[in-house]
């Protein structure tokens, strides 16, 4: 009887990321070095004891593995990867979200939170505008409010970089009790009363910006008094893509103008409705 001869090899491919055949690439085993043909094939005799079997070539990130000694056949595919793939990280920036903020050299940054608690007939944020020393007003029952030698009709007002035309009056001081600023929704503001940026304009005396603010979690806040009262109410969905703020107003302070000895048929009753609503798409 013949023995029948079995022979134990490794049979080891060594292919690229696009499934090329890599050759000539380095293989050292059991303390013997051996070279993969241009098919990236090689058959190498198994080794007696449990070694490493490493693959290298230039411009490639090396492999190396250990090699049990079962089964006596063994196939072996080793995907090389480009070391510029390798050591290639994409570029990560790093952003912190802040309120913006304006770039006059005269701009004012006034508190939100001081524009809600003001203590003032007109109330909001004009109220904490006509303390400051460049601007002033000739009465407490207008929000209205001017800058050094200019008038009423002088003063631009943006809100989340909008705009906001308000009608010119013949006679100054002769405007809305309440003003058209929510201060419960307000996140940022800043005034400017002369020397600021060219795109508000040249021609006005001052100008008030105004961002309101986009809520992050479920919010409910509300003021009442015998002048009037406010509800806002602010949330977002849990992805933080939709995100709403809608908050009501009432002012009436025909409580005040009763204490005085002059008979008028002026009715100073003021209510509105505001919603500020975003969706981020991405």
């Amino acid at each position: 009887m013949t023995p029948l001869a079995v022979f134990s090899q490794i049979n080891l491919k060594v292919l690229d990321e696009d499934g090329n055949a890599v050759g000539q690439a380095k293989v050292t085993y059991n303390n013997q070095e051996y070279q993969t043909d241009n098919k990236g094939f090689i058959k190498i005799p198994l080794g007696t004891e449990v070694t490493s079997l490493s693959v290298e070539k230039e411009d490639f990130k090396s492999f190396t593995k250990q090699i049990p000694l079962t089964p006596k056949t063994q196939n072996l595919n080793v995907l090389f990867i480009p070391v510029t793939k390798v050591n290639e990280i994409k570029e990560v920036v790093f952003q912190k979200k802040i309120k913006p903020k304006s770039n006059d050299l005269s701009s004012v940054e006034i508190s939100p939170r001081e524009a809600q608690i003001v203590a003032s007939l007109s109330g909001g944020v004009e109220g904490l505008i006509k303390t400051l020393p460049q601007f002033n007003s000739n009465t407490e029952l207008s929000s209205q409010y001017m800058v050094r030698g200019g008038n009423y009709d002088e003063n631009l007002i943006y809100i989340n970089d909008i705009e906001i035309y308000r009608p010119f009056l013949i006679r100054n001081s002769l405007q809305e009790g309440m003003s058209i600023i929510n201060p419960d929704m307000v996140g940022s503001l800043n005034v400017s009363a002369g020397g600021f940026e060219a795109r508000y304009g040249d021609k006005m005396s001052s100008v008030l910006n105004i961002y309101y603010r986009q809520p992050r979690e479920l919010e409910l806040s509300g003021e009442a008094s015998l002048i009037g009262g406010r509800l806002t109410l602010g949330g977002t969905t849990k992805d933080k893509k939709l995100s709403a703020l809608v908050s009501g107003r009432y002012r009436n302070t025909n409580l005040v103008l009763n204490t005085l000895n002059e008979d008028t048929d002026f009715n100073p009753q003021y209510m509105d409705f505001q919603s500020y609503i975003n969706y981020d798409f991405n």
